[in-house]
Formats: structure tokens, C-alpha cells, sequence
């Protein structure tokens, strides 16, 4: 019998929004792997804790760059612990199978329309499905729209709904620092789900 591992990729508290949803996640049962990069300055002694290496920083520049395209934004950035944030959120991208965001839609001239930096993790995420051919059936981008305070899923195009699924895999959630009441309340909705 194989048994069913939740894991949320975490960036080690980095956001307040990734470390409350971690907190929610270890105490329903989920592993919490984080990943680093050198002198994030992140606790060493975290039992799932994993650290990139220089080689692998540099590897995700080129989804970086291919991610600039679509957000018209700049990379890289001149500021080195930004910069490999944004490189360990390529690696969380690329690994997860699902990505909750909790923020606000902006209205720029990128495809996705996310305002913050985690706008890089969720271009990356779909990225995959628009240039490395995964199936678009397998993506599950979800956004709580804290304007709205609804739910929305990237289907080629975002599309309001009315539930979302449950974290389970390999997931991650990221978050703009602040979050509203009703972001908090839809992130414990989130993983009350689950249970």
C-alpha cells in the first residue's frame, strides 16, 4: 500500500502568507518542505529543509527570462537576495502541482495580471503548460482575489469559481504580506477542505 503524501513547498516563512498556511498545513498532517538558497538566513535546523545551490540559482534565470516576456517587467532585478528569491519560487513553481495565491489583480500589461512578486512564481507555474507542452488539464492556478473576495482559476484565462480544490501533492501557497479578513478566512477555508 502506498500512502498519500501532502506536501507544501514552503519558502521558509519568507511571506507571512506562506508561513500561515504552513502552520494551517503541518497541524492538518501535511509535510512542510522548504526550500532556501545561500544566506536567506533561514533556520538550518528544519526537519524538510532543502538549500540550492548556486548551480541550480542560476539554472532557473532562463525560466526567469522567459517568464519577463509575458509580465513585461525587469529581470534581473540588481538585488541579489530578490533575485534568488525569485529563483528558489522558479524551483517551487516548477515542482508543485497546484499554486494558491492570495492577493489582488493588477492591471498591467502582463498575461496573468497579478500585482507583487508572486506574479514571477505564478508566470513560471503556467509557463510550463503554455511552453513545455504539460497538459493544460493538470494546471491548477487558483487566485483569492481579496477585491472581490471570490476565487478565481487560470484556464488559458482567469474564470471566477465558486470552490476550489483541495490542496493535496504537491502544493504551495503564496501571499502578499497583508491580508484582508477575508483572505484569512478563505486560507483557513482552504485547508478546512482538506480535512
Amino acid at each position: 500500500m502506498v500512502n498519500d503524501i501532502n506536501i507544501m513547498l514552503s519558502d521558509g516563512g519568507e511571506s507571512s502568507t506562506n508561513a500561515q498556511a504552513a502552520q494551517i498545513a503541518s497541524a492538518i498532517g501535511h509535510q512542510i518542505s522548504t526550500l532556501t538558497y545561500p544566506g536567506s538566513g533561514l533556520d538550518d535546523a528544519a526537519e524538510h529543509r532543502y538549500e540550492l545551490d548556486m548551480e541550480h540559482l542560476k539554472e532557473a534565470n532562463r525560466y526567469l527570462m522567459r517568464a519577463n516576456k509575458s509580465m513585461h517587467r525587469s529581470w534581473p532585478r540588481r538585488q541579489l537576495s530578490a533575485d534568488n528569491a525569485l529563483r528558489r519560487d522558479s524551483w517551487i513553481a516548477r515542482w508543485s502541482h497546484q499554486v494558491y495565491m492570495f492577493g489582488l489583480f493588477t492591471q498591467d500589461a502582463s498575461l496573468l495580471k497579478i500585482n507583487t512578486d508572486m506574479a514571477w512564481a505564478a508566470q513560471m507555474y503556467v509557463d510550463r503548460f503554455l511552453y513545455d507542452q504539460e497538459p493544460w488539464e493538470l494546471c491548477e492556478l487558483y487566485l483569492f482575489d481579496m477585491k472581490s473576495e471570490s476565487w478565481w482559476q487560470w484556464k488559458q484565462q482567469w474564470q471566477r469559481i465558486e470552490s476550489v480544490a483541495a490542496p493535496y501533492g504537491v502544493y504551495t501557497v503564496m501571499g502578499q504580506d497583508k491580508l484582508t479578513n477575508a483572505g484569512k478566512s478563505a486560507l483557513r477555508d482552504l485547508f478546512a477542505i482538506s480535512q
